[in-house]
């Protein structure tokens, strides 16, 4: 019996599941403790069964088929993935390792299977990863390449080919740069040692900005980009990811706000000057309006001095004197008033004026102001006030009780 060799005791304690099955009629000769315990079954039970037994995805021509190149002796080993069952109906996923061993005359078929539920079910999570990854970068605008340690391009997405003109076939394992990027717009050479994109796997830092793309045809177009490092699990730098726009349409845009900007800055300083004039035409205004303002009172008050002056000498002249109905010639300067040289000016500017000195009498000095009462004369004196006071004084003095004054002419008898 196969169960009594050394070997057969290394296989019934070893990891991972191992049977031996004749090659005759493919029945198990020896299962070992790992496999029983994955399937459920007991060493009798599975005595009595075939590899097709428990793999539901084989039947028996079908596995026969399979070992036909091991029993011809075209292979030495066959691998292959299925499932295996469970006694209790459940399933698990399998890699299988099948040989056929001969020693003289005798020959079994050992298969060593290894459980990779788990590894398929990662399998599984990765490729569904990946069919997202690849729905989102082939669907959007942007345009992604990725380059190796080497600077070569090892992916390039649907955009990336619609931009360049190029497809991924064109450009897998060439340097990239050698493919868009190889010359600037005058047509001199654009050195690799020279390109920001290329430095970022070396210096392993993000870079970003603008450059100029050469595209399939020759013409060349301007992109914005970011190219960051691509790392592994353990952090280490394996690549280059680059994502890549058109930005002629910015740059218009950005010229344009530019050229809108100066003319607003034009436009606000022009303005800004106006005010500032605007201002200063304000200020004068306000002073000019103050002078006016000014001016006037003083043309007020001096109007009224010039109204006390000649009421004061139509007084002196019509009551004062003889009957006979004239002045005396020495009465007749006092009786003519002051006059301004000059006006105040219709803008309300008060312009310089003079005032002659007024002769009030040349008669003698009044006493009781009815009668002369001596022979020297006198004179208003140059001070307004003074000659305002005195006039004041005089007619007080004359007509203490009286309301009105009578005009010239009206003496009384």
């Amino acid at each position: 019996m196969l169960a009594g060799t050394w070997w057969a005791r290394i296989v019934e304690d070893g990891m991972g599941e191992a049977y031996v099955f004749a090659t005759d009629t493919c029945q198990f000769k020896l299962v070992n403790r790992q496999a029983r315990e994955n399937l459920g079954y007991d060493a009798a039970e599975l005595i009595a069964l075939t590899p097709w037994d428990i793999k539901p995805d084989i039947s028996k021509p079908v596995f026969l088929e399979i070992i036909a190149p091991l029993v011809s002796g075209e292979e030495s080993m066959l691998m292959f993935e299925t499932r295996h069952q469970r006694k209790d109906g459940s399933r698990y996923d399998v890699s299988v390792r099948l040989q056929l061993l001969r020693s003289g005359a005798d020959a079994v078929f050992f298969a060593a299977i290894e459980d990779i539920t788990a590894r398929r079910l990662a399998e599984n999570q990765l490729r569904e990863t990946t069919d997202r990854l690849d729905a989102i970068v082939n669907n959007t605008r942007m345009a992604l390449f990725m380059m190796d340690e080497h600077q070569r391009c090892i992916f390039m997405n649907t955009a990336a080919e619609a931009m360049t003109g190029f497809t991924f076939a064109e450009t897998q394992g060439r340097v990239l740069h050698d493919v868009i990027h190889h010359s600037y717009p005058d047509g001199r050479h654009f050195p690799l040692s020279d390109c920001a994109i290329d430095r970022v796997f070396p210096e392993e830092n993000q870079q970003s900005g603008e450059e100029v793309f050469v595209r399939k045809d020759g013409s060349f177009y301007p992109v914005g980009f970011t190219a960051s490092p691509m790392r592994d699990a353990s952090g280490k730098t394996i690549g280059t990811v680059i994502e890549v726009r058109l930005i002629a349409e910015e740059i218009q845009a950005r010229e344009t706000i530019q050229a809108y900007n100066s003319t607003l800055e034009r436009e606000i300083e022009v303005a800004i000057a106006q005010r500032k004039q605007a201002e200063v035409q304000l200020v004068q205004a306000q002073k000019m309006e103050a002078i006016g303002n000014l001016t006037g009172g003083i043309a007020h008050d001096f109007n009224n001095i010039l109204q006390v002056i000649r009421g004061n000498l139509d007084l002196i002249a019509g009551y004062h004197w003889p009957r006979s109905g004239r002045t005396p010639a020495r009465v007749r300067p006092g009786w003519r008033r002051t006059r301004l040289e000059t006006h105040v000016a219709a803008a309300g500017v008060w312009q310089a004026t003079t005032a002659r000195t007024v002769a009030i009498a040349s008669g003698p000095t009044p006493s009781g102001f009815g009668r002369y009462a001596a022979p020297n004369t006198w004179r208003g004196g140059r001070d307004r006030d003074h000659r305002k006071q005195r006039l004041v004084e005089l007619r007080d003095r004359s007509f203490p009780n009286r309301e009105r004054h009578p005009q010239p002419g009206n003496q009384r008898p």
